[in-house]
Formats: structure tokens, sequence, C-alpha cells
């Protein structure tokens, strides 16, 4: 993966959200986003190998769910850590286009 490829993501996900891609100079990792935005801290992730088959497969599911029966088409994960007594990490995920719909919907 080239630096041009992860550029031009961060920049087609900054266009989509309303925001204004960071240049990585003059920034540190974990304080400031990769992508400025008014109202959300984003950082963006670009590669082959960044979400799991398994996740694709339930977003399929989910869309499909979604267009038979209605509702927000969103998988839910849970990972945890193996430490007893940790917190999992647990996540909402969901495709750009069905978050840029609920994006519309927000009053800031």
């Amino acid at each position: 993966m080239s630096s041009k490829e992860w550029k031009n993501s961060e920049r087609r996900m900054a266009e989509k959200l309303g925001g204004e891609r960071v240049p990585i100079t003059g920034r540190y990792r974990g304080y400031a986003p990769d992508i400025k935005h008014e109202h959300l801290a984003i950082e963006h992730k670009f590669g082959k190998r960044i979400i799991s088959s398994r996740i694709i497969e339930a977003l399929k599911q989910a869309n499909a769910t979604a267009q038979t029966n209605g509702g927000l088409p969103i998988v839910t994960a849970e990972q945890s850590d193996g430490i007893r007594g940790s917190r999992n990490k647990e996540l909402a995920i969901m495709e750009i286009e069905t978050f840029l719909e609920l994006l519309d919907k927000v009053t800031w």
C-alpha cells in the first residue's frame, strides 16, 4: 500500500463526512484527528484487511434484514481481551451511507 492510497482514502472520507484531511506533518498520534470535523473525532484506517470477513458477512445480513423488515442495519461486536475483570471492547458498525443518513438527522 502506497502512502498515496491511504492519503486519497482519507481525502475521500473527509469529503463524504464534510470534514478536512489533516496532513500527518505537524501532528502527533492520538492528539489530532486524521480528519478535522466540527462535531466528530475521526480516526480513519485504510487497507485490504481492516475489516474481517465475519463483519462483512454480518453487514450483508443486516442489510438484507433491513430491506425485508425495516430498521437500521448495524452490526454489533464485542471483543474480549481475555483478562478477567477488564472491560470488553463493544462496537456498533454500519456502512458509511447509513451513518451519513443518521448524521443528516442530527441537530448539533
